[in-house]
């Protein structure tokens, strides 16, 4: 069984690019946040990455915050930098396994987790997701 959402897991992700010290979903209260659970060799992950580039570009201002919840990343190691080279212009956080049981039962990578300003998760996307979807389940959550 799953922890409920915001249990505090064992293992504390640390983010590669775009932060400093461990990720926490507390610190994002009052924005939208998009948490692309991902892995750096998943094809599937990696495709999506220019859409997530764009709607951190364009939404970032009106409140959205896009995170790459990288799996199977060593801090320091190959596999974090292969992921920088897509050019995620969004945080990157390594994400050990056991540090996404508090958010949603993730059960395939690739995986969107959508959360609102208050921090509830309000929908999860497993596997791929088109753009079109994610822009629409967006505009209308950030009206909110």
């Amino acid at each position: 069984e799953s922890p409920a959402a915001g249990t505090p897991s064992e293992a504390v992700p640390v983010y590669l690019q775009g932060g400093q010290g461990g990720f926490a979903m507390a610190n994002l209260k009052g924005r939208v946040v998009l948490l692309d659970v991902c892995a750096p060799w998943s094809p599937a992950s990696r495709a999506l990455v220019p859409e997530l580039n764009r709607l951190h570009d364009e939404m970032q201002s009106a409140g959205l915050t896009v995170v790459g919840l990288v799996v199977d990343a060593q801090v320091g190691g190959g596999q974090a930098e292969g992921w920088q080279e897509m050019g995620a212009r969004y945080s990157l956080v390594a994400a050990p396994r056991g540090s996404l049981n508090g958010l949603a039962p993730v059960r395939s990578i690739p995986a969107r987790l959508l959360f609102d300003r208050q921090g509830q998760l309000h929908k999860q996307y497993p596997g791929d997701v088109s753009p079109d979807t994610l822009r629409a389940d967006l505009a209308a959550l950030m009206k909110d």
